[in-house]
């Protein structure tokens, strides 16, 4: 809990008692409250667009939880709509170019179509990696400025063009976030990071299915995506499949995931193209890039003759999923087909 600044009242009271305040207004919403309770305050924060929360009064206070508490109840009884782009490769420079393309003006083209859609709005939107094409302030700070305008929460992860220790100070702000699990109903999105510095290909530390087996243990009655950067399986790709996780690697997160059947999906980002499969019930997704795509099973570095794309998630309460890709009506003029690799 938070303690108060010196000279202060004390503001927060227990756990417990504010809970006891909330029973009252009924089973299913104390259990919800009880849930988000549980949570740090940083999250309950971040949850209520980052007020100040340590002049706030009890009262105050509570109503805003109950807030949450009342979206979240709401949520565990409809479909959580997630719309997922990834591979931006934004650039620092506006005047700069990355295989003949202006990054930030193809993904302000998926955006701005992606709003124009029947499935518009989402509950969130979720960025699997590869945020800018060079880890600087600068890159990030255009990243979320080209975020705000949805003004709906924007959560990422690192791929391996991105510096997590920068994306902690530069993305967790303006309702873009960068952290580990979004509670989103009946379900919660788990994100790792695979990203290595230094190197394109991925790996999951320890630490990393450590945090993952201790998510899936502690809301074991959630519907789950587990989501990360880099290719947990073969893409059929030969020179992409190189830069994927390490076989042992995969075989151990594939092995948890295997243990823990409340995992529905296992989305990625990093391949630049559409992937679309099963390892026994566990759906396996990627994504194509809102800027440039891979040619699909090819034995080397390959552009693709693919417009910019996302992907809209459907999670539904019951544990079922839906999900399609949509894309640019075309490919950008200035496309650099023939680019032998970067």
């Amino acid at each position: 809990m938070f303690d108060a600044a010196p000279g202060k009242p004390q503001y927060y009271d227990k756990k417990q008692r504010v809970f006891d305040g909330w029973k009252q207004h009924g089973k299913d919403s104390g259990r919800v409250f009880k849930d988000v309770a549980a949570k740090d305050l940083g999250q309950i924060k971040r949850w209520t667009d980052g007020c100040s929360l340590i002049y706030l009064t009890e009262k105050i206070y509570l109503r805003m939880v109950f807030m949450v508490c009342r979206t979240e109840a709401a949520s565990a009884t409809r479909v959580i709509k997630v719309l997922h782009i990834t591979d931006p490769h934004l650039l620092a420079d506006p005047e700069q170019r990355f295989m003949g393309l202006d990054t930030a003006e193809t993904l302000q083209q998926v955006l701005a179509l992606a709003q124009q859609s029947g499935d518009w709005p989402a509950d969130f939107v979720l960025i699997t990696g590869d945020c800018v094409q060079q880890a600087t302030q600068e890159s990030y700070a255009r990243f979320r400025s080209l975020l705000a305008p949805l003004q709906l929460p924007c959560y990422c992860l690192p791929g391996n063009h991105d510096e997590p220790a920068l994306m902690k100070t530069e993305l967790n702000r303006d309702a873009v976030y960068y952290q580990r699990q979004i509670p989103a109903g009946n379900w919660q999105i788990i994100l790792l990071d695979s990203s290595i510095p230094g190197n394109a290909a991925g790996h999951l530390k320890d630490s990393e299915l450590a945090l993952l087996a201790s998510k899936l243990a502690r809301e074991s009655d959630k519907f789950t995506v587990v989501v990360m950067h880099h290719q947990p399986v073969p893409v059929y790709s030969e020179w992409l499949d190189t830069m994927a996780l390490a076989p042992d690697n995969r075989e151990n997160l594939l092995q948890l995931l295997g243990k823990n059947a409340q995992v529905r999906l296992l989305l990625w980002g990093h391949v630049h193209q559409e992937f679309d499969g099963y390892l026994g019930s566990l759906r396996l997704l990627a994504t194509p890039s809102t800027c440039f795509q891979f040619t699909p099973k090819s034995e080397e570095f390959s552009i693709d003759r693919s417009a910019p794309g996302w992907r809209w998630l459907y999670l539904h309460p019951d544990g079922t999923l839906d999900t399609h890709v949509a894309r640019l009506p075309q490919v950008p003029a200035s496309l650099d087909v023939d680019a032998g690799g970067y």
